[in-house]
């Protein structure tokens, strides 16, 4: 779709340590699914570890992580609005039919 998302992190989230050299492992997992189907496809990125040195800050690791929001979701098939009155229809039509053939 050429959409992009950046995701950021910061010191402040738990798991952090302060005045530490903290080792950051960047692993990229997008799932996505294929209408109709509920199996979840994955696409990987392993981007390596990051060292990150801290200062002597207290407030180092004090909040929680943000909770992941928008992931996709498996998506049902729509079936045409209708069709199911169109086949009906359909079937009454025919039945009319054949009753008015016998009777001739």
């Amino acid at each position: 779709d050429g959409e992009y998302y950046i995701y950021t992190t910061t010191p402040k989230y738990q798991g952090w340590k302060e005045n530490d050299e903290n080792t950051v492992h960047v692993y990229v997992e997008t799932p996505y699914y294929f209408p109709g189907i509920d199996k979840k496809y994955v696409n990987v990125i392993d981007g390596g570890n990051y060292t990150v040195k801290t200062a002597l800050d207290s407030s180092i690791g004090t909040e929680p992580s943000p909770v992941i929001t928008g992931l996709p979701q498996p998506q049902s098939l729509r079936s045409t609005p209708g069709f199911e009155m169109a086949v009906f229809v359909a079937a009454i039509a025919g039945v009319l039919f054949l009753m008015r053939r016998k009777k001739r």
